[in-house]
């Protein structure tokens, strides 16, 4: 009899341990999939605002130097197109932060 409790208790005790090995291994997994899915969403938001940034770069570095004074139009309205684009992307980035932190939007 003293035996069998003997068992028992040693079954009960190893159950317990693979059941805190699981949950601790699912903690520590969740944390890194959800730190790496951040890591990725920030390069892929890093090289999305990159594109439009080198764009307007390219076309206020025209104004400046008077380049091609034709298309002054056009490079304003393609800076202002890609602030919309950027602003956006922005908006976004916030709104996903938002919906994973649970925080409301401010009016």
């Amino acid at each position: 009899m003293a035996g069998d409790i003997s068992r028992v208790a040693v079954w009960c005790i190893a159950c317990i341990t693979v059941f805190a090995t699981a949950v601790i291994y699912l903690t520590r997994k969740k944390r890194y999939d959800r730190q790496e899915y951040r890591r990725n969403m920030t390069n892929a938001m890093a090289h999305n605002l990159k594109t439009p940034l080198m764009a307007m770069s390219g076309y206020a570095e025209n104004l400046l130097a008077n380049v091609h004074t034709d298309k002054r139009q056009q490079y304003v309205e393609a800076i202002s197109e890609n602030v919309r684009r950027m602003n956006g992307m922005i908006e976004q980035m916030l709104e996903i932060d938002r919906l994973e932190t649970g925080k409301r939007r401010k009016a």
